[in-house]
C-alpha cells in the first residue's frame, strides 16, 4: 500500500507515508522519474506531464518504424506539437540536471548525488518532498532551488517563450536552405 501511495504522491501532492531519506537509491531514482513525468494536463500537479512524455515515446516509435509522421489512434500529430513536447522534455531535463549539478557544487559533497537529483526533481515538478532535508541545505543551495520551483510552476516552455518573444517581435520571413547532417 505504501508503494502505491508513494507512486501517486510523487506525481502530485507531496505527502509521504514513509521516511524518504531511508529509501534505496533505486527507489529514489524511480521517484525522480515519476516526479519528472508528473501529472496529467489540466491538473494541479507539476512535471512535464504524462501526455508530453507519451508524445515523445510516440516520436521515438515513429522514428524506429521509419515513418515521416507521428501517429496515434489513426490520427496524425502536428509537427509543432511534437517539437513542443521535445522542447519541454529537453528543457525540463536540462534544468533538473543543471540544478542537481549546482547543488552538488554548493553542498560540497555533503549530500549524495541521488538525493540532490531527488531534491532538484521535486523542486522542478513542484512536488514538495525531500529525501535530504532541504531546510538543512546551505543558503546558496536554497537560492538555487527557488527559480527551479518557479519555473516548474509556470512551465519551462512558457518561460522560454516569454523570453524569446521579447527578442523577436515579427515573424521570420526568410527561410534558409535545407541541409542534412549525420547524426546518431
Amino acid at each position: 500500500m505504501n508503494a502505491f501511495f508513494q507512486s501517486v504522491t510523487m506525481r502530485t501532492a507531496g505527502f509521504n507515508s514513509i521516511d524518504l531519506s531511508r529509501m534505496h537509491g533505486s527507489s529514489k531514482l524511480i521517484s525522480v522519474v515519476l516526479m519528472f513525468i508528473g501529472a496529467s494536463p489540466a491538473s494541479t500537479g507539476g512535471g512535464v506531464k504524462t501526455t508530453t512524455i507519451a508524445l515523445v515515446f510516440l516520436l521515438l516509435h515513429s522514428v524506429a518504424k521509419g515513418q515521416e509522421d507521428v501517429n496515434c489512434m489513426h490520427k496524425r500529430i502536428p509537427e509543432r506539437m511534437v517539437k513542443r513536447a521535445v522542447s519541454i522534455v529537453t528543457i525540463g531535463m536540462l534544468s533538473t540536471l543543471g540544478c542537481a549539478i549546482a547543488l552538488s557544487i554548493t553542498q560540497k559533497d555533503t549530500v549524495p548525488i541521488i538525493d540532490l537529483l531527488f531534491e532538484s526533481a521535486s523542486a522542478a515538478a513542484t512536488v514538495g518532498v525531500s529525501s535530504a532535508g532541504t531546510p538543512t541545505f546551505r543558503m546558496l543551495s536554497k537560492i538555487i532551488l527557488i527559480p527551479i520551483m518557479f519555473g516548474g510552476r509556470v512551465g519551462s516552455l512558457t518561460l522560454a517563450t516569454a523570453f524569446a518573444s521579447r527578442h523577436s517581435t515579427r515573424k521570420n520571413l526568410m527561410k534558409y536552405a535545407e541541409e542534412s547532417i549525420m547524426i546518431g
